[in-house]
């Protein structure tokens, strides 16, 4: 019996799973490098190298292929044609440009292999042994190579990526469209689903869809960029959230798994009660420039929240014990419903203390 709040999760591919998203950053530099010094020579435009910071970061991470080009070049004031998906790598159009960027990353891809980050593995395999659906969701169209190449392909029961897109013609990041139709392919709703981004657009999507829970892996130090944008809560590597998840467990007795399902819904009033104080309050829309009231903030929430949480399943038999410290990473066997409402709580009490 499935007693966390949530029973499916969706994972995101490059960066969350495979170590592929620098092998995409190095294939999207090599392409615009080369396209811009050919813009040099015929247009007589100063030639800016594409920067794995200041341009992929902000315009193509995440984002499907050409709409990634697009995005680039409009920053640098470039309109070309759009062109066909059928268009020749070495076509000027969009389409041209991302599909010789295809071709970079393939020549990448077949010369050194595909790296997996372990503790994502080990999290997936952990989550699916304790009943819990996988999905995964992907802006590439190289998704499934990706996957087979990294012996990973059987670990997922819903895949829904690029190819998959452009079939069903969905919308892009940070659009939800490939997570909710991932989601409704495994039989799930977003309020149980948990999503799982490396990007700043892909967490954007989970907080559009209404997911449950979005977990942000900040593989380049944009631990920020990801809370703003709609991450639950961010964390370096998955290895935070398989070690928690390894060690809460066992402190559950036995005898009291089945009463855990009817302390935590019954917790759910308590919850509610918070969400119906923040409205009384005022809490509405925050400002989030205000990052110095964030601490002064966040700190009577958790007192009267997260450890009266604590105490309250103590009292009903049920304990629990890791080595996170008392603030808003709690575990995840319970966070998912209480750290969105912290969260909430936290991003829009700013108001209160102008």
């Amino acid at each position: 019996m499935n007693q966390l709040p949530f029973d499916t999760v969706i994972f995101d591919l490059d960066g969350v799973i495979t170590q592929t998203a620098l092998v995409h950053s190095t294939a999207w530099k090599a392409m615009f490098d080369d396209y811009m010094r050919q813009r040099e020579k015929e247009h007589g435009e100063v030639f800016h190298e594409f920067s794995h910071t200041d341009d992929y970061l902000p315009y193509v991470d995440g984002k499907p292929r050409y709409k990634g080009v697009e995005s680039f070049l409009l920053s640098r004031d470039i309109k070309i044609p759009f062109g066909d998906p059928s268009d020749s790598p070495d076509s000027e159009t969009i389409c041209g440009l991302g599909n010789r960027k295809d071709r970079a990353f393939n020549e990448i891809l077949v010369r050194d292999g595909v790296k997996v980050y372990p503790s994502s593995v080990r999290l997936i395999e952990d989550l699916k042994a304790n009943g819990i659906r996988i999905g995964i969701a992907s802006s590439s169209k190289n998704c499934k190579i990706v996957l087979e190449a990294a012996g990973l392909l059987q670990l997922f029961e819903t895949r829904v990526d690029g190819e998959v897109s452009a079939t069903l013609n969905l919308k892009g990041k940070p659009e939800p469209d490939i997570f909710t139709v991932a989601c409704a392919n495994l039989g799930s709703t977003p309020d149980r689903t948990v999503v799982v981004e490396d990007a700043v657009s892909g967490v954007q999507a989970g907080r559009k869809g209404n997911f449950g829970f979005v977990l942000g892996i900040a593989r380049e130090e944009n631990h920020r960029e990801l809370l703003m944008n709609g991450a639950d809560i961010v964390v370096d590597d998955l290895e935070e959230v398989t070690d928690t998840y390894q060690e809460i467990k066992p402190h559950i007795p036995e005898e009291k798994q089945e009463n855990f399902a009817v302390v935590f819904n019954s917790f759910n009033d308590r919850i509610e009660m918070v969400k119906e104080l923040g409205e009384f309050l005022g809490l509405a829309v925050g400002k989030k420039s205000r990052t110095d009231k964030q601490e002064w903030v966040l700190r009577p929430i958790v007192e009267k929240v997260y450890l009266p949480f604590k105490w309250y399943f103590k009292e009903n038999g049920v304990e629990f014990s890791n080595k996170i410290p008392d603030t808003l990473r709690t575990p995840p066997m319970y966070r998912a419903e209480l750290v969105s409402v912290l969260h909430n709580l936290m991003s829009n009490a700013f108001k209160a203390v102008k």
